[in-house]
């Protein structure tokens, strides 16, 4: 193993590891992430949650810049809405439920679909150039 190291300069692949969801956040991310509260206080635990759950979105999409989402609380209806800052433009979605949980679930499934389309957008006319 040392061998292989000093010779070819890079240590042989051991296959693919699975992150935990702690080190899963800690890694080096470019994406800034701003959530607040109108009408609501942000717990910790909230925050998390928006953030790991936008931080999945980078799978699909690598070019996302920053993302503001602003939680509220309105006569019982719980809101949750976004907007997505990426290399060309902007996404907005929102979503609106009596959970406030259920919301962000959600309106991440918008802003998942909403991204899909547009990658698929951006791959269809790059071959349709070739």
């Amino acid at each position: 193993l040392l061998e292989l190291t000093t010779y070819y300069g890079v240590k042989p692949f051991d296959g693919p590891k699975r992150q935990t969801g702690l080190e899963y956040l800690a890694k080096e991310v470019f994406m800034q992430i701003h959530v607040s509260g109108h009408h609501l206080q942000i717990s910790d635990s909230l925050e998390l949650y928006v953030k790991t759950k936008l931080l999945k979105l980078e799978h699909h999409f690598q070019n996302i810049i920053n993302t503001v989402v602003i939680l509220s609380v309105e006569k019982g209806r719980q809101k949750a809405e976004t907007k997505v800052h990426i290399s060309g433009g902007e996404i907005y979605a929102e979503a609106e439920s009596k959970n406030l949980y259920k919301s962000i679930d959600l309106m991440i499934a918008k802003l998942d679909r909403q991204i899909i389309k547009l990658k698929d957008k951006k791959i269809g006319k790059r071959h349709l150039r070739n």
